[in-house]
């Protein structure tokens, strides 16, 4: 088979330069009826988790342990920022408390604390 290959290429390496060894290979050739259609629109990016703004209900009591965390009670509205650290969401309170003390409205709050809006596991 191997002869074969080398007794044709012989016979086509006059009629196709790119068979020859001398042959330069960084040439190009381009097809002038060939017309590449312009790119179609892209859809818009999906905004990332962190402006989502899921909302969610307390389903427990929760008394912050560190600075970073929000503290909550059950029943609170809550809106879910950003959903990407394991267990432990960013959110912010909904309402302020009547109470006016003064408490923190946004920071971190485990994920098994609360329950998705209008979800079954919600409802009382």
């Amino acid at each position: 088979m191997g002869n074969i290959c080398l007794r044709l290429r012989t016979y086509l390496e006059p009629c196709l330069p790119c068979l020859s060894r001398e042959a330069d290979k960084s040439v190009v050739i381009q097809n002038p009826w060939t017309v590449c259609p312009p790119d179609p629109p892209r859809p818009p990016c999906p905004e990332p988790e962190r402006s989502q703004g899921q909302y969610f209900v307390a389903l427990f009591d929760y008394q912050a342990r560190t600075a970073e965390d929000l503290s909550f009670r059950a029943g609170d509205k809550l809106q879910v920022l950003d959903t990407s650290h394991e267990g432990w969401w960013l959110a912010r309170h909904l309402e302020k408390r009547a109470d006016g003390s003064g408490q923190q409205l946004q920071g971190y709050i485990p994920n098994n604390y609360v329950a998705e809006d209008r979800s079954l596991q919600a409802e009382p």
